[in-house]
Formats: C-alpha cells, sequence, structure tokens
C-alpha cells in the first residue's frame, strides 16, 4: 500500500494545530508504521510526543536525502508502537529548505522507508511550505479553535478548496473554552452551513495536566489522565482511516 499523507494545517498560530497532529500520529502508530514530519521550526512535536532530539539529527532533510539509513533517522515515539518522529531542520525558514516541502518526495521517501502514514505539522498558511502540502496531501486537517475562526470558516475554506486535491475537513479544538465560548461554539458548530464543511467529529481539547507534563518533559501519553488522551487520539486515527477508506481495525485490537 502507497503511503498516505495527512496535513494538520491552520491560518492562525497558537490554535492546537501540532496537539492535534500528535494525537494523530499516535492514534495510526498504534496499528501502523506511522511518521509526524515536523515542519513548524520550534520542534513542539517532539516536546508532546517526548521525544529527545539532538540538535540537527534527525530531520526531515535526512530523511529526503536518504545519505543516513532510516532507522538511524527516525525517532522512536516510545509511547506508540510504530510511530516515529521527523526533527524539523534549519533550512525550513529560509527560501533555500523550499525543495524539502515537496509532497511526492516526502511520500515516495515514507513508501521506501515501509511507513503506511505520514501527518505533517506545518507553519501556517499562507506561507508556500504549507500551501505546497496542501496541494499535494491525502488529506488537509485544517484548525480552528476560536468562535472567530468559525465564523470565517467559509472564506477560509474556500481558500483551501481552490489548493487542495484530497478530502478537507476542519478540526475544532475546544481546548480552555469558557462557558459563553463553548456556547457560541455549539451553536456554530451545528448550523447548517457549517456542516456542509465538513467539521471532523471527534471532540478534541485537554485540560492543564497536559501542559503539566510536558513542563516535566513527560509525554501527556504516558502522565496524567493518559486514558483520555490515547481515547481521543483512536477516535481521530479511526476517523481518519473511515475517511480515506482504509480497511477497519480487527476488534481485539
Amino acid at each position: 500500500m502507497a503511503s498516505r499523507l495527512i496535513l494538520v494545517t491552520k491560518f492562525k498560530g497558537g490554535v492546537g494545530a501540532t496537539h492535534i497532529s500528535a494525537l494523530l500520529a499516535h492514534g495510526l502508530a498504534q496499528h501502523a508504521p506511522t511518521v509526524l514530519a515536523d515542519y513548524e521550526p520550534q520542534g513542539d512535536g517532539a516536546q508532546i510526543l517526548a521525544v529527545p532530539v539532538h540538535t540537527g539529527h534527525g530531520t526531515v532533510r535526512d530523511f529526503l536525502d536518504g545519505t543516513r539509513p532510516v532507522r538511524q533517522v527516525l525517532h522512536e515515539i516510545t509511547t506508540a508502537p510504530h510511530g516515529y518522529y521527523l526533527a524539523p531542520d534549519r533550512s525550513l525558514t529560509r527560501p533555500f529548505g523550499q525543495p524539502l516541502c515537496d509532497p511526492d518526495r516526502l511520500r515516495r521517501a515514507a513508501g521506501a522507508a515501509e511507513l503506511d502514514w505520514v501527518v505533517v505539522d506545518t507553519v501556517k498558511l499562507p506561507a508556500p511550505c504549507a500551501l505546497a502540502f496542501v496541494e499535494g496531501a491525502d488529506l488537509v486537517l485544517h484548525v480552528v479553535a476560536n468562535a472567530f475562526g468559525l465564523r470565517t470558516l467559509g472564506h477560509t475554506h474556500q481558500q483551501l478548496r481552490q489548493h487542495a486535491r484530497g478530502e478537507l475537513h476542519t478540526v475544532l479544538n475546544q481546548l480552555r473554552k469558557d462557558p459563553s465560548e463553548a456556547a457560541l461554539l455549539a451553536d456554530l458548530s451545528a448550523a447548517a452551513e457549517l456542516r456542509a464543511l465538513r467539521l471532523c467529529p471527534v471532540r478534541i481539547g485537554h485540560d492543564g495536566w497536559v501542559t503539566n507534563a510536558l513542563r516535566h518533559g513527560r509525554s501527556p501519553f504516558s502522565l496524567g489522565n493518559a486514558r483520555r488522551t490515547h481515547e481521543t487520539s483512536v477516535a481521530l486515527a479511526t476517523w481518519v482511516r473511515e475517511r480515506l477508506h482504509q480497511p477497519p481495525l480487527p476488534e481485539n485490537q
């Protein structure tokens, strides 16, 4: 089976796209070889997944160039049996780093490494790197986290639809919402025009224990209310598999 590429993207920073990328990659990696390719210069995906990364080692460039054995490049995610992580390359913020933002090249490299799934976390749109992955991904997940984002969703969805060749869905991150905003989000989410814009049905959000875990260099998948994180991760991965018409997992898995 060819590797499937999923992009998690946003028009505004701080909406939790990296957290959702980690959730999805972790869920998919429970049953199939999966890599989270981090195209965010900060490399926060490594912190969320508690992956120790040495500067300049195991980057997306190392993976794409193929100059080293792939198992020396991929960082293992200890809480996911088939999960791997690729760190961002320093050149991603410079014009000469643009060749790294090639979805077809990344998909071929993943196929050669026998990885079934590639989850990509990028800088915010409309950066050229992010747009390149919008155009080449099998599935684009656009993350919004507040009522303002949902009110402008029609416009942003139209922009993305002009570039996306694969499926396009919106993920609502319901992190740290006060009751009034939560009620507004619920009303907007239930509107018929938003249902036509294909909202992801999986509820995304977390409590303060996640921040506490990250402060102590631990993964939310192994500390605190880890069961809730795992359940959300698996639900998101199951929904993605269904959207891309992948066969269901055996019931005992």
